[in-house]
């Protein structure tokens, strides 16, 4: 990329004061238990019992590490905020969670530190692909996620390499597993898909993969996307497959089926020329040159579709007339953001906590402006937040607050919010994404 520049990592090292300060706090701890019905809807449940032996054992002695800003002379690095009780932050096992976004130091085997150029955030794991075609995950691994062997819990906070045959050009995550597509069209894949009753599988019933191995498909991908449960894989030839959990009609085929763990082509666009897909929550998007389709939950309206039940195969909202100018689809759990070309940003589904950028309680149908976001660039949905980078580099978040993971504490923010903190002066936000509690940045310095 044209922006790479040098790394003098000698100097960096020794500029970088890593001293800490020990202090008792008994009432740092969040109230979990008042927070947990919020939660629930955020994240499989299987989930929020997990480390809570560990949350107690840091109570009365936590290792808070000093908030000073790090120079990094690095073309991109990452930040992290949110909840880091499964170690999905990448920081110490004793930080519980971090209000304002913070350094994360990924490193390779030399200790050097890496140039990353791609974040992806799973429900309760990470990813950050390096210039070079390396992966690296942390958080989360109770199944497989992280495509890698863990041995003890602090393998699981620190970020380890995610071992591929191969130069990896892009990444993707759902809940419980990892995607990472190659250069050479071939892709791989860790974990496992998951459904109302547990573990379904991968390419097997009850299959977990601990590391990661390819996807059967006789076609080069050229894009990948991926929901909470389910995977999309876009070929060269233009064929749609998709494979998973299809509880709600996420797959986009045979009602009758509620998993496939097989790769199966979806039918119904087999004749169309498709530009783009998108994949979040339980439902995806698909950009043909005249048409927008959605599939998959429909609860609150986040498909686009008046009709609030699961829509098992693919139909084309009418009510957006801008097709032609839309550039990226955001999906949350119940709520999604499109970007037009003109930098504008329009919300639909559920709006109630803010996430839709509003003080409103009522679903929107209809996509609906959000005020106060122009000149947008990129955008990032979860379960209950969202982000927009504008063509300065600034980034605005909206939405829930309990877990922390909008850079502005644990207050719901109603209204688009410029994102401060001392990690973000004189840097530009490159990217983000955003998991079920905690949320990655990918920045560099303005020069």
């Amino acid at each position: 990329m044209s922006w790479r520049i040098h790394l003098d990592v000698t100097s960096f090292l020794h500029h970088v004061n890593t001293s800490k300060i020990q202090l008792n706090l008994p009432n740092f701890i969040p109230n979990l238990r008042n927070r947990e019905s919020k939660i629930k809807t955020m994240i499989p449940h299987h989930r929020l019992n997990r480390k809570r032996s560990n949350l107690e054992e840091t109570k009365s002695l936590l290792t808070i590490e000093k908030k000073q800003k790090i120079t990094v002379e690095l073309s991109s690095f990452v930040l992290v905020c949110g909840q880091n009780i499964c170690g999905q932050l990448g920081l110490s096992s004793t930080i519980i969670e971090r209000h304002k976004p913070q350094y994360l130091k990924i490193t390779n085997h030399s200790d050097v530190i890496e140039n990353i150029q791609y974040i992806c955030a799973g429900a309760m794991h990470s990813c950050a692909l390096t210039v070079n075609g390396h992966v690296y995950t942390w958080g989360c691994n109770d199944d497989g996620a992280l495509g890698r062997i863990t041995d003890h819990v602090d393998d699981e906070y620190t970020p380890g390499l995610f071992v591929l045959p191969e130069e990896i050009n892009t990444l993707c995550a759902g809940d419980s597993f990892t995607v990472a597509l190659a250069k050479s069209g071939r892709a791989y894949i860790s974990g496992c898909f998951r459904g109302s009753e547990g573990v379904l599988g991968l390419f097997q019933h009850k299959q977990i993969a601990q590391q990661p191995i390819l996807i059967p498909l006789n076609q080069l991908i050229k894009q990948i996307a991926c929901g909470a449960d389910f995977c999309l894989l876009l070929t060269e030839n233009g064929d749609l497959y998709s494979f998973g959990n299809n509880e709600t009609g996420q797959l986009g085929r045979d009602a009758t089926f509620s998993t496939w763990l097989q790769p199966c082509e979806i039918p119904c666009f087999k004749q169309q020329h498709i530009l783009n897909i998108w994949a979040g929550g339980h439902g995806f998007f698909v950009l043909t040159h005249n048409h927008l389709y959605s599939c998959g939950a429909n609860s609150f309206g986040q498909l686009g579709h008046s009709l609030k039940q699961p829509i098992y195969s693919p139909l084309q909202i009418k009510e957006f007339p801008l097709v032609d100018k839309i550039i990226q689809i955001a999906c949350g759990l119940q709520h999604t953001l499109i970007l037009d070309s003109m930098g504008y940003v329009y919300g639909i589904g559920r709006s109630d906590d803010g996430r839709l950028g509003n003080n409103h309680i009522n679903d929107v149908i209809i996509p609906k402006q959000i005020d106060k976001l122009i000149n947008i660039v990129d955008i990032a949905g979860g379960g209950c937040v969202s982000f927009a980078i504008n063509n300065s580099g600034e980034i605005y978040s909206f939405g829930m607050g309990d877990t922390c993971q909008t850079g502005h504490g644990n207050n719901d923010i109603f209204v688009p919010t410029l994102v401060k903190g001392k990690q973000l002066e004189e840097r530009k936000i490159r990217q983000i994404s955003v998991g079920a509690q905690h949320t990655l940045f990918l920045v560099s310095e303005k020069y």
